[in-house]
């Protein structure tokens, strides 16, 4: 399984499309994914956070 090297800041980036939000955490939880299977939890943990904080920005845009 390959993943798609993304930077965190990229989840939190506001300015995007639809399309290319649902793209980048699309990539974001594959990635998660991979890194577990190779051993990388601390790299998932990173992930898992930046894709919280994202729901939690998503979540007040709509509040």
């Amino acid at each position: 399984m390959e993943y798609r090297s993304i930077d965190v800041n990229q989840i939190n980036d506001l300015n995007r499309s639809p399309q290319e939000s649902a793209a980048i955490v699309d990539d974001a939880m594959r990635n998660i994914d991979v890194y577990l299977q190779r051993g990388r939890a601390e790299r998932a943990r990173i992930t898992l956070a930046g894709l919280r904080r994202f729901r939690q920005s998503v979540g007040r845009i709509f509040s």
